[in-house]
């Protein structure tokens, strides 16, 4: 049963790597470290000069609420299983950490990018409950950092996956450990915005 629970681990890594392009370019593009050049496309070019047309692909937050509710499947999931004991409380521990900290980061960039956005932490389960917006109301970027400082917070685990744990091992030369969000400074992340430097300071 565990390696099936790590497969979802995993499956959510996999879905969280595909904003690595978005990331960079909405963080890069309008800022400093990147410009564009004459084989630019229309749209990146957009984003260069802060001049966005609705059809421009990387303004959908499609892909980051792809990811997160993917993390809600998984930790309602994590939750069933482990009423069912398949498997111990700190491996229940180690992994749920691990996605409800991949959650706060995709909203920590939802925020930064898009401002007001829907805080969701349940999976949704029917196509009515998509077209209610009523049920997820855009709530602002203070409130938003405030839930999810809260939330990474009450976290009980917030090391590196343990020695032993099946989650650690080397692929092709590569120790998987380091592949794992680093819930700490993720923390002293959530702080810096949060405007608390000591905290942050601590959890650096």
């Amino acid at each position: 049963m565990i390696t099936t629970i790590d497969a979802a681990v995993i499956g959510v890594y996999g879905k969280f790597m595909a904003l690595a392009e978005k990331h960079v370019i909405l963080n890069e593009m309008r800022a400093d470290l990147m410009t564009t050049t004459r084989n630019s496309s229309p749209y990146l070019k957009e984003l260069s000069e802060h001049n966005v047309s609705a059809e421009n692909p990387y303004i959908s937050p499609k892909q980051f609420y792809e990811v997160i509710l993917n993390c809600n499947d998984v930790l309602k999931n994590f939750d069933i299983m482990l009423a069912d004991k398949k498997f111990t409380q700190d491996q229940y521990n180690q992994r749920y950490a691990d996605i409800g900290c991949i959650r706060s980061w995709v909203y920590l960039q939802l925020g930064i990018q898009y401002g007001r956005v829907p805080y969701i932490t349940e999976p949704i389960e029917t196509l009515e409950d998509v077209k209610n917006i009523s049920k997820y109301p855009r709530i602002s970027f203070d409130e938003l950092i405030d839930n999810l400082v809260t939330f990474t917070e009450s976290l009980t685990y917030k090391k590196p996956y343990e020695i032993g744990s099946s989650l650690v091992t080397t692929v092709d030369g590569y120790y998987t450990p380091k592949f794992f969000i680093n819930k700490e400074c993720l923390l002293g992340d959530l702080e810096l915005w949060k405007g608390d430097y000591l905290k942050a300071a601590s959890y650096y």
